[in-house]
C-alpha cells in the first residue's frame, strides 16, 4: 500500500510539474522582461501574439545608410526642424549594408525637431540599426521595422527621445540606452532578441510603458529555473513519502 500511495504521489507531482510548466511557458512567452535601473518609471503589458506581428517589407525607397552630423546632412530631407515641421524620415528600405556600423546615425546636438518613421532596416549582422548618440534634440523614432541587427535602436548620451510603436527582430540587442536620460520608450515590441530592453544604472529618469518582449533568451531561462524548482519540489515529494 505505501509504494502504491508513493506511486500515485509521483504521478501527481509529475503531472503537475508539466502542467505548471506549459502553463508558464505560455504566459513567460508573453511578459515584458527589461533590467529596470532605478529612478525610471516603468510600466509592463502582455499579450503578444508573435504570429500576428510579422516584419513586413512594403513601398519601401531603397536608400543607403543615413549619417546626420550636421544641418547639411539634413538638407536631402523635407522639413525646418522646429516642432511644427520637424525634418522627416521616412519610408525607406535601408537594408544589406554591412560594410558600415549603422542604417541610421543621429550624433548631431542642435536642439531640432526630427521624425524618423515607417522605414525598414534589415540584414545588417553585426551592425546598429539606429543609433540616437549625443544628442538633446527632440527626436521620435515611430512604426519602423528593424530586423537582424546587432543592436535594433541604440540611445547613447541622449535625452528627450521617443521611441514608438517601433518592431523589432532578430537582434542581439531590441532596444538598448547608456547613459541616457528622459527618454520615453513606448508600445515597442522586441521579438525573438537575445535581450530584449536594456538600460545601463546611469540612464536615469526614463519612462518605458506598453513595451513587449517576446521569445528572448532570458525568457528560456526562467523556463528552466521554474522547472529546476518544480523538480526540486518533486524530490521533496518523494523524500517525504518513503
Amino acid at each position: 500500500m505505501k509504494r502504491i500511495a508513493k506511486n500515485k504521489s509521483i504521478s501527481l507531482a509529475l503531472t503537475l510539474i508539466i502542467s505548471l510548466s506549459f502553463l508558464f511557458c505560455y504566459f513567460v512567452e508573453k511578459e515584458e522582461l527589461t533590467f529596470q535601473p532605478s529612478q525610471n518609471n516603468f510600466t509592463p503589458i502582455s499579450h503578444f501574439n508573435s504570429n500576428e506581428n510579422k516584419v513586413i517589407k512594403h513601398s519601401y525607397t531603397p536608400h543607403e545608410p543615413i549619417l546626420i552630423e550636421t544641418y547639411h546632412d539634413l538638407s536631402e530631407f523635407p522639413g525646418s526642424g522646429t516642432e511644427a515641421d520637424p525634418y522627416i524620415i521616412e519610408n525607406y528600405a535601408i537594408t544589406g549594408f554591412i560594410y558600415v556600423n549603422y542604417g541610421i546615425w543621429i550624433t548631431f546636438d542642435d536642439l531640432f525637431f526630427l521624425v524618423i518613421r515607417n522605414c525598414y532596416l534589415g540584414d545588417g549582422g553585426p551592425n546598429n540599426g539606429i543609433i540616437i548618440e549625443n544628442t538633446h534634440s527632440k527626436i521620435t523614432v515611430t512604426n519602423n521595422s528593424i530586423n537582424d541587427y546587432h543592436r535594433g535602436i541604440y540611445i547613447h548620451s541622449s535625452a528627450y527621445i521617443t521611441l514608438d510603436s517601433n518592431t523589432i527582430t532578430d537582434c542581439d540587442s531590441g532596444v538598448e540606452l547608456r547613459n541616457s536620460y528622459a527618454n520615453n520608450i513606448t508600445s515597442n515590441i522586441m521579438h525573438n532578441c537575445n535581450i530584449g530592453l536594456s538600460a545601463n544604472i546611469d540612464s536615469t529618469y526614463n519612462t518605458f510603458f506598453s513595451n513587449i518582449v517576446s521569445n528572448s533568451i532570458l525568457v528560456y531561462l526562467l523556463i528552466l529555473v521554474v522547472i529546476m524548482l518544480l523538480l526540486l519540489i518533486l524530490f521533496a515529494i518523494v523524500r517525504l513519502t518513503e
